[in-house]
């Protein structure tokens, strides 16, 4: 009975192994295989077991399923590169687009900034010019003057007559240095008008800071002067002098000019609604251990504490429509960071502006 017990079990466990066993082996060895991206053959085994065969044959249709989803999948990603790269040439032409049509603004920009510093220049280089002519008839008739005293007889020269002529070669050398400092002057503005003309020609050269602020300053201020005359305002100037930096000479003087034209505007405004109001604007040049400012400051309209920081966005303009671009504090801000510095503007509402160039010195 025991002989037959025991054939009978192992018997039942071999059944048991047959029909359990090794089709869960099987199994388990065919979903290994499709993990790791191997092709798989259910048909290599039998099963015949009802619920094993079921979970085979739901797991053939969940293959089916994976499989037809990866083909979707990889039709997906073929479309969505095309579609990436299509949109990354249109987005592409478009930002070309944009940087043409950015600087063509900022060119016209600048050729409004240019325009409304022409009736101050002309106003200044009209000044020179004036003491060059009235100059030059002086030394022509001084110059006169000499050859009728030179034509008279030697003896005659002596005492006063030559004293005369002695005075009168004085005249006409410190007429000549008129002429001289005028000319040069004329040409320093001109030379100013060039320089803010030009569109990114210059180069990054190391400058003298005091004479780029005094230039700017001397611009803006005739530029002022010819839009509106009837108001004066103070200008007080703290410049250390011989202040150097490596820098772009003519875009960091455009930035400055827009500045102060910036301060006047907002004086102007200021003048007009307050009686007894006495405009100041404040120009300094500081150098320290590690920085240099230009600072710019004005007891005009202010800022409001909600826009300060919205007005370094391009084309965000607090100014009535024709009277600006929104512009101005976005270039310098691009300007100033483009030469490694920093732009920062401290205001109070109705009270003041300080705006701030700060550059690192280089070690």
């Amino acid at each position: 009975f025991l002989i037959i017990l025991g054939l009978g079990f192992i018997f039942y466990v071999k059944q048991i192994n047959e029909l359990v066993v090794n089709p869960i082996d099987k199994f388990t060895e065919v979903i290994l295989k499709y993990e790791h991206g191997e092709e798989v053959e259910f048909d290599s085994f039998d099963i015949r077991i009802k619920e094993l065969d079921e979970l085979k044959q739901n797991f053939l249709e969940m293959m089916n399923e994976i499989d037809h989803s990866k083909k979707n999948l990889l039709e997906l990603n073929e479309t969505l590169e095309m579609k990436v790269i299509d949109k990354t040439e249109k987005l592409t032409l478009a930002l070309e687009d944009t940087k043409k049509f950015q600087n063509k603004i900022i060119a016209q920009e600048k050729l409004a900034s240019l325009g409304s510093l022409s009736a101050g220049i002309a106003h200044e280089i009209k000044n020179p010019l004036n003491i060059i002519i009235n100059s030059s008839q002086l030394v022509s008739s001084s110059v006169d003057t000499l050859q009728d005293l030179l034509k008279e007889p030697a003896e005659d020269r002596e005492g006063k007559t030559f004293k005369a002529i002695v005075d009168e070669i004085i005249e006409v050398q410190a007429l000549c240095e008129m002429i001289s400092s005028s000319g040069k002057r004329a040409d320093r503005i001109i030379k100013a008008m060039l320089t803010q003309s030009r569109s990114g020609t210059s180069q990054k050269r190391k400058h003298n800071l005091s004479e780029v602020c005094k230039q700017g300053l001397s611009l803006a201020f005739h530029s002022m002067r010819a839009k509106d005359n009837s108001i004066s305002i103070k200008i007080i100037e703290k410049m250390d002098e011989n202040v150097f930096l490596i820098c772009f000479y003519e875009e960091l003087e455009r930035a400055l000019i827009n500045l102060i034209d910036n301060s006047f505007d907002s004086l102007i405004e200021k003048s007009k609604k307050i009686e007894n109001f006495e405009p100041i604007l404040e120009v300094s040049l500081k150098e320290s251990i590690d920085f240099i400012e230009i600072v710019v400051k004005d007891n005009g309209t202010g800022i409001p504490t909600e826009l300060i920081n919205k007005i370094r966005e391009p084309f965000f303009t607090t100014k009535e429509t024709g009277k600006g671009t929104g512009l101005g504090l976005s270039m310098i801000q691009d300007i100033v960071t483009a030469q490694g510095g920093e732009f920062l503007i401290e205001s109070r509402e109705g009270a003041y502006s300080t705006m701030i160039m700060r550059f690192t010195k280089e070690k």
